[in-house]
């Protein structure tokens, strides 16, 4: 088999490819950074579509998975126009070039379970509960839904849409809360006993759904195989953990007393209460179940962190 996927060199992008690789894939795809991955993951912009329509006629997939995307929904009311480029001009190009290279690809895009209005529905929010993006990051990757499946309706394409909810894993970047809890562990365990360890923490009240990036993949890549065209999907667990707890999960890992510092700079009016989405519907097209618990995947990432500051 042989795919395509934008946003290779991300968070979730790596995972992907790399369990694509596993089961025999050839993976072609396109990263933001500068520098060429490897021979067939190479830099490259989602927004130039002549580049996009000659990797495809290259690549030939029969998957696309378009991970690609400005994913920070705090950064987005800074930086609102580079989000709506990104997520919904991005996705656009991105599918009119599947359009003309590869309309048979079963393609994948990648949406966010903050398009919803915030509310504590028990099991989670369902892919028909109520609309609302708080946020420029949620209202482009609600424009990028509604593009997704226009090309669906108007021209036949197999595009399948994934909501996905907060997930996390070793090598995730610190601007997510699971990877900023470690890494700020990490480094407390290195001070000396007579040192104050202190966190800096935001939010702690908020309720999030999290799962491990390694689900996550594996929930894309059977959308991919299984999913309905023109349907949205939530990935998500239907369980929701309050950052508070997740604190108490990284801190209980450490073995020291710690000093929890709540700063306002880092709370942001884009973050809602509560977000749990419902997974009935992904499970009941594909019978993905997450295989990861949420406390082994912060002792992973706190161990990759600790890893990274030993210089292993």
């Amino acid at each position: 088999m042989r795919a395509f996927v934008t946003g290779a060199g991300g968070f979730a992008g790596r995972y992907l490819v790399k369990a694509l690789q596993a089961d025999g894939w050839r993976v072609f795809g396109l990263s933001s950074r500068t520098r060429p991955i490897d021979d067939e993951l190479t830099s490259g912009d989602v927004l130039d579509i002549q580049s996009l329509q000659d990797h495809l006629r290259e690549a030939r997939p029969k998957a696309v998975f378009h991970l690609a995307a400005a994913s920070n929904p705090s950064q987005s009311l800074e930086a609102p126009l580079r989000h709506y480029r990104t997520n919904a001009l991005g996705t656009a190009t991105l599918l009119e070039a599947v359009r003309r290279e590869a309309p048979k690809a079963s393609t994948l895009i990648v949406s966010t379970g903050h398009v919803y209005r915030p509310a504590n529905i028990e099991g989670g929010l369902a892919e028909d509960s109520p609309l609302h993006p708080c946020s420029p990051y949620a209202a482009s990757k609600r424009a990028a839904e509604i593009i997704a499946l226009q090309y669906a309706e108007s021209y036949g394409l197999p595009v399948v849409v994934a909501r996905s909810f907060n997930h996390a894993g070793p090598r995730q970047s610190v601007q997510y809360v699971v990877a900023q809890f470690c890494s700020q562990a990490a480094a407390l365990e290195r001070l000396d006993a007579s040192e104050e360890a202190s966190m800096k923490v935001g939010n702690l009240e908020a309720v999030r759904d999290f799962l491990d990036v390694r689900d996550v993949v594996r929930a894309y890549r059977l959308l991919v195989e299984e999913g309905q065209p023109g349907e949205i999907y939530n990935v998500a667990s239907g369980k929701g953990t309050a950052i508070k707890d997740l604190l108490n999960m990284v801190l209980e890992n450490i073995g020291r007393p710690v000093r929890v510092e709540s700063r306002r700079e880092r709370q942001s009016s884009a973050d809602p209460s509560v977000l749990v989405g419902s997974p009935q519907k992904l499970r009941r097209a594909t019978d993905w179940r997450p295989a990861k618990a949420l406390n082994q995947t912060i002792q992973e990432t706190l161990d990759e962190w600790r890893q990274r500051l030993s210089g292993a």
